[in-house]
């Protein structure tokens, strides 16, 4: 090995002339695999870190078309601090003459709501100003494009049901929305849980989402409570979740999603592989008469092997080495460019699992394809030292 080592070093020395498709199809392949599970490790930590937000409370309980009862209700408040909701769809109607009616994902929150993190307006103010009644009439909040689709601007009404409600902010940041952002078909309008009664919309049948989110008190297990929730009513027909099922749309898409990519990227690097395979078969028949010479000196083929497999595995690690740099950076970058349109906020890191994954899958695949041309250097016999240049990539 010694021997092996100090050939390859001095073969080395005239550069890296044929090997920077080599290193370019590594380098890219191992930096798509590298970027993508780093990413998607980003957004995971985002999940961990932000679930209270994300979940809308420790706990949280989720009844369709019927509210809890009132004994239900009362045995949750015992848990903690209780915050309920109502998501459903419904039709905004403009007052304004030229308004167009549109259809919302309407929120009707309870003022306590939410229970973790902030509901961001644009323009600053708080979500409780927003929402006092005013003059008789209710205050709501919603996302820029509900005013788009419905041709209006802050300060106008709108009759959702029978009630009248006025627009009073843009809404910047929904903690929760999360939840709900692939399943919603309108834009958000969020208005006071009070106003609900005045809409008519809460009717026996109406297609409701009843929410109810937990703040437990320091030191209490959410698993522990959900357990409690589940043995006193067991047919309750509620839906009830902890941290570990937070975003689990979210969860769903992104597992989905960095499989698909992550195929993708494992393909690119196997066709690259081709080009590896390639630049290896090119360059050991460069070294053809090297080889037979070094056999004419008495050169085991354990030792051409050697040579040129240390010479190769150098490479590849500089190969490798370059797509990993390439894949830590690209999560950075891709934060800055589209952390708006992600659900969650990711936490873009240094993460080692994935970057020694991506650099496994690389080094595996230069091994692949190497091996072969290797083995075909090894049997190079001596009498072709003065022959044909084709044994290695024939």
């Amino acid at each position: 090995m010694n021997l092996a080592f100090r050939l390859a070093r001095r073969e080395m020395r005239s550069g890296l002339g044929g090997f920077r498709l080599f290193i370019a199809c590594l380098a890219l392949g191992v930096g798509a695999i590298a970027a993508i599970l780093s990413f998607s490790r980003a957004i995971e930590e985002g999940l961990r870190a932000d679930a209270r937000e994300i979940l809308g409370g420790d706990v949280a309980v989720s009844l369709l078309y019927h509210e809890a009862s009132p004994e239900q209700t009362e045995f949750l408040r015992q848990k903690g601090e209780l915050v309920r909701w109502i998501d459903s769809r419904a039709m905004a109607r403009p007052l304004k003459p030229d308004g167009h009616a549109a259809l919302i994902q309407l929120k009707a929150v309870e003022p306590g709501y939410p229970l973790y993190g902030t509901l961001e307006l644009e323009g600053g103010g708080s979500l409780s100003d927003a929402l006092a009644k005013r003059d008789g009439v209710w205050g709501a909040v919603v996302e820029e494009a509900a005013l788009r689709r419905m041709n209006v601007a802050l300060g106008d009404r709108v009759r959702v049901g029978e009630a009248t409600v006025q627009l009073r902010g843009v809404i910047k940041r929904e903690p929760d929305r999360g939840l709900n952002a692939f399943a919603s078909l309108g834009p958000r309008l969020l208005m006071p849980f009070a106003a609900l009664s005045e809409s008519g919309i809460a009717q026996p049948g109406s297609l409701l989402t009843w929410e109810y989110r937990l703040h437990l008190a320091p030191g209490v297990s959410n698993r522990a409570t959900i357990e409690a929730i589940k043995d006193r009513y067991p047919d309750a027909g509620w839906r009830v979740r902890g941290l570990a099922e937070a975003g689990g749309g979210i969860r769903f898409w992104l597992d989905r999603l960095t499989e698909f990519i992550g195929l993708i990227g494992l393909a690119a690097l196997l066709v690259g592989g081709v080009g590896v395979g390639n630049a290896i078969s090119s360059f050991l028949a460069a070294r053809l008469h090297t080889i037979a010479t070094f056999k004419c000196l008495g050169a085991p083929g354990r030792l051409v092997f050697f040579t040129y497999f240390l010479q190769l595995a150098a490479l590849a690690l500089l190969g490798v080495a370059i797509g990993v740099a390439v894949g830590a950076a690209a999560p950075f970058l891709a934060q800055s460019l589209i952390a708006d349109l992600l659900p969650v906020r990711a936490r873009v890191a240094l993460y080692a699992q994935p970057l020694a994954t991506a650099g496994a899958f690389g080094l595996l695949v230069a091994l692949l394809f190497a091996l072969l041309p290797l083995m075909r250097a090894r049997a190079v016999p001596p009498s072709i030292a003065g022959g044909s240049r084709g044994a290695i990539s024939g």
